[in-house]
């Protein structure tokens, strides 16, 4: 999948609580979603020429 080894930089003092993170992965996943059905979408007016 592009863009999941994207290296992130944060702040060393900052913590990532529990929820923090599963709000992200929950939000990576809406965001494959939205990109996935834009592919598809592309790929479907393309096929039709």
């Amino acid at each position: 999948m592009a863009g999941t080894n994207q290296t992130i930089t944060v702040n060393p003092s900052i913590t990532l609580h529990v929820k923090d993170v599963l709000d992200l992965r929950r939000q990576e996943k809406e965001i494959t979603k939205l990109v996935l059905g834009a592919i598809y979408r592309a790929q479907q007016r393309m096929a039709k020429g």
